[in-house]
């Protein structure tokens, strides 16, 4: 019987794990996590009443795979739409509605788009000069922001689609792979000469604004539920806590793990649920095309007030900051409007995001400091100055995985070399095809498929 070792107890290593027990191969599986919990930056708490996130609060409900393991977990009835509702650019002190038929910033209905104040005249007709101007066709990769801008100038770069994106992969888009993030993007513009043309014969879900459908998925205990239950129909046995790994070593066709307690486990093949840096700590010997693949860290703080000690907020589930000056803030969700389901009865959640490649990693200063800063932020943006009644912190050091230019590349070379060379390794999790709920659940479903 081949033994199998999952090295890693979040989603990706449980998800891995529950698909490989389904299919019933002849197969001795393993899970084994450092830590004294499973699902890695998956973290819920329960506090005063409120369900408040640690990590991810909600996955993409179009892409099929969230969805499908839902459905195989039973998990159906207990899924939660998130309401729809405004979503803002916070520039010059003025919250910027995001213009309606936005489609990750790029206009698709005119009106709103012209009616909007994020953008001056000029930056208005710079973006609509995209339907005529000529495809510029690119055979390499290219950074997300130097494609954007090329097509729709520097002002709609840094007002709209720099927030976005930065909320999503808190990279820098000058360095952040077009083609590994968004190649739709890309084929729209191939195929059409124009992405705006493209949009607008496609019928594409727009993004933050009022007209959203609910896009997102979260669960009515939080996101810890979906691990909970992955874990609860998982044999207990096979499924390992506070099992650090010291080192890897490969002898003839086998892999020797030796444990920080100082046991030794000998396995046929490898599962890696971890990120790929920790993972090439673990083996030193293995050359891998991602060796130099960079990871970002960010915080996110959660405050709940009463209804009556916070200023009234405009309509709407949060805003986004642009990255004019060197503020360490990126977001902030009202979860009370975005998740209503979260929060006890007037009462108001903010959760605020923290975090920015280009400056000092806000992981390494001390709770207190972070809080202060965070509220500094709250009062300054949205007048804030009451003692929250609830105050939760999340540090993700080392967190986010960024896609460089010439990340799919290194990827396909990654799996090329696994293939061909049959050795027994696998890897799976945000370092490789998306860093999305989703994503994660897609890639350690196919893994597994092929073993």
């Amino acid at each position: 019987m081949k033994k199998v070792a999952i090295i890693g107890g979040g989603l990706s290593g449980l998800t891995a794990a529950f698909y490989l027990a389904r299919q019933n191969k002849n197969i001795d599986w393993q899970v084994y996590e450092a830590s004294a919990r499973f699902g890695g930056h998956i973290k819920t708490v329960h506090k005063q009443g409120y369900i408040i996130e640690k990590g991810p609060d909600s996955f993409l409900a179009r892409k099929p795979a969230g969805m499908q393991l839902i459905h195989d977990l039973k998990l159906d009835s207990e899924l939660v739409k998130n309401a729809t509702g405004q979503s803002y650019i916070y520039q010059n002190k003025i919250f910027h509605p995001i213009p309606e038929g936005s489609i990750m910033g790029i206009p698709t209905k005119l009106k709103p788009f012209l009616k909007s104040k994020l953008f001056s005249p000029l930056g208005k007709v710079r973006v609509l000069y995209e339907l005529i101007k000529p495809a510029d066709r690119s055979k390499e990769d290219q950074s997300l922001g130097d494609f954007f801008e090329k097509r729709f100038g520097k002002e709609m770069v840094t007002h709209l689609i720099e927030p976005l994106f930065s909320g999503i992969y808190a990279g820098n888009l000058y360095q952040m792979s077009l083609r590994a993030t968004y190649p739709a993007m890309e084929t729209l513009l191939n195929e059409n000469g124009s992405i705006l043309k493209g949009l607008r014969k496609q019928r594409v879900q727009t993004t933050g604004t009022k007209q959203t459908i609910g896009a997102f998925r979260t669960l009515k205990g939080g996101m810890t539920q979906l691990v909970d239950e992955l874990v609860k129909q998982l044999p207990a046995e096979r499924c390992h806590l506070n099992k650090a790994i010291e080192n890897i070593e490969k002898k003839e066709d086998r892999y020797h793990l030796l444990f920080k307690n100082g046991e030794i486990e000998v396995v046929d093949e490898i599962i890696f649920g971890i990120n790929h840096l920790r993972a090439l700590e673990l083996m030193p010997q293995y050359e891998s095309p991602l060796k130099n693949q960079k990871i970002a860290s960010s915080a996110t703080l959660s405050f709940g007030f009463k209804i009556d000690d916070v200023p009234s907020l405009p309509d709407g589930t949060g805003f986004l900051m642009t990255r004019e000056k060197d503020e360490h803030m990126t977001a902030c969700t009202w979860v009370h409007t975005k998740w209503p389901h979260m929060v006890p009865e007037n009462r108001i959640l903010l959760r605020v995001f923290l975090g920015r490649s280009n400056l000092s990693n806000v992981t390494e200063l001390a709770d207190d400091e972070l809080i202060s800063l965070a509220r500094t932020y709250l009062q300054d943006i949205m007048g804030v100055t009451a003692e929250p009644e609830v105050t939760e912190i999340s540090k993700m050091n080392m967190a986010m995985p960024q896609y460089d230019i010439g990340h799919t590349e290194r990827v396909a070379s990654l799996l090329e070399k696994t293939k061909h060379q049959r050795e027994g390794l696998h890897f799976i999790g945000m370092s490789y095809e998306g860093v999305g709920i989703p994503d994660c659940i897609q890639l350690a479903k196919e893994t597994v498929k092929n073993m």
